[in-house]
């Protein structure tokens, strides 16, 4: 049953999250001066930032369960997501939604301890994840978006939550690096049988998934070069090959594994060379700010 549990609440899809950190990363937040200039890290942003991952966390939980049983029929269809608890039985929809309650309570109670703008996105995001889960899911190219929006609203309560300053091209990068996930998302699904399609699938093809696929790849490119040259860091810029190369990869691993990349999660903690260059990334951006500035 605790297994069935944890499959139920998706934990390993909290890597999606990680969406929060880049505002107070690039914001420099996680550090503030004393009265005699002297750095040190800002303890009050840190600790926030950390609990607003766990909110999002057990409210992307709330969302997955109401997914779940939702496309309960669909689900039993499909070659992969039939061995999900719900659609397997082994967790009943009346267990699901007791689960959902206490998460969700959960969610409520450590709202308080974050702004009220915080908030404010936390119910936009529920709100856009069951208006997607009814409808929006079922609208070609729209359901794209939508995924990507989930992404950037992260990546917004991030900045909010520590009441943080982000500049727009950050905004866009986030929004074209989302829609390239989304995007790889969908051309990855494409691939499943037939019969265990999502329904919007029918009014795609390869071509036109491919075409959306290079379309965001080529723009995150694009804006995050402008992001790293126009940031107020001068040496900002060495970031960029381990951008690129992070873009790049995702790009060839979702393309080798078709399937996969349905998955993002999947296509990022299974590679060996997206985890060094994530690790590397963030390096690159410290380098640059203590080293380098």
């Amino acid at each position: 049953m605790i297994k069935s549990i944890f499959k139920l609440i998706r934990p390993k899809q909290w890597i999606k999250n990680f969406f929060i950190f880049p505002a107070i990363l690039f914001s420099k937040e996680f550090l503030i001066s004393d009265a005699s200039n002297k750095i040190k890290f800002n303890y009050l942003n840190i600790y926030l930032t950390f609990l607003l991952f766990v909110i999002f966390s057990l409210l992307s939980s709330c969302v997955y369960i109401l997914n779940d049983i939702i496309d309960i029929k669909e689900d039993k269809l499909h070659p992969k997501k039939r061995n999900r608890p719900i659609a397997s039985g082994k967790i009943s929809v009346k267990q699901a939604l007791i689960i959902f309650s206490i998460l969700f309570a959960l969610v409520v109670f450590l709202s308080f301890f974050i702004n009220i703008n915080t908030r404010i996105i936390l119910l936009i995001y529920l709100f856009l994840n069951i208006l997607y889960s009814y409808y929006f899911k079922k609208i070609a190219v729209l359901d794209i978006f939508i995924i990507a929006m989930g992404f950037l609203l992260r990546a917004i309560s991030g900045a909010v939550v520590i009441d943080a300053n982000i500049t727009k091209w950050f905004l866009i990068t986030i929004f074209m690096i989302s829609l390239t996930i989304a995007s790889i998302k969908r051309r990855g699904e494409y691939f499943i049988k037939e019969d265990g399609r999502r329904h919007v699938l029918k009014f795609y093809n390869v071509e036109i998934l491919d075409i959306f696929v290079s379309l965001s790849s080529i723009s995150a490119l694009l804006t995050y070069c402008i992001f790293a040259l126009t940031y107020e860091i001068k040496s900002f810029y060495i970031t960029i090959p381990f951008a690129l190369y992070g873009i790049m990869r995702y790009l060839y691993v979702s393309y080798l594994n078709k399937e996969k990349a349905g998955d993002p999660d999947d296509v990022i903690t299974s590679d060996f060379h997206m985890i060094v260059t994530g690790i590397l990334f963030i390096l690159s951006i410290l380098f640059s700010m203590f080293v380098l500035h």
